[in-house]
């Protein structure tokens, strides 16, 4: 019975052990393929990381857990979406004082030209009355 017991108790060790080390292998392995990723390939890095938290993003309603790692997509989002909405809020803002100026411009030389025109205007009349006066007032009527 003894020779049983030492049998199943090796056979149960040896699955352990078996056991932790592939866990300790796969670890390993993972690990080296992030170091890898990290240090010679950035870029793919990051696309896999927004894909990654883009997955958690579209999850996020299913489990508190993945909606806790989603959230930095998520602040990341708002931040943008905040950024978008105050650049288009001053471009506006820009725009309509450009053509606030333009016709406050527009005005002034339209002001001045009308005055130039009502000033010319004064003067043509005055010009006309002159001559109608000067031939009303010559005797031989010529």
């Amino acid at each position: 019975m003894k020779n049983l017991l030492i049998e199943t108790w090796s056979a149960v060790g040896g699955i352990v052990a078996g056991v932790s080390d592939l866990f300790a292998t796969l670890f390993t392995w993972l690990f080296s393929v992030l170091l890898i990723l990290h240090n010679d390939m950035p870029r793919l890095e990051g696309l896999l990381v927004g894909v990654l938290l883009a997955w958690f993003f579209v999850h996020r309603e299913k489990n508190p857990i993945i909606r806790a790692l989603a959230a930095p997509l998520k602040i990341v989002l708002d931040i943008l979406d905040i950024i978008w909405d105050e650049t288009i809020e001053t471009l506006r803002d820009i725009w309509d004082s450009g053509i606030g100026y333009v016709k406050q411009g527009f005005g002034w030389v339209k002001e001045k030209a009308k005055g130039l025109l009502g000033g010319l205007t004064g003067a043509l009349m005055s010009l006309k009355n002159k001559i109608v006066r000067k031939k009303d007032d010559d005797p031989t009527g010529e």
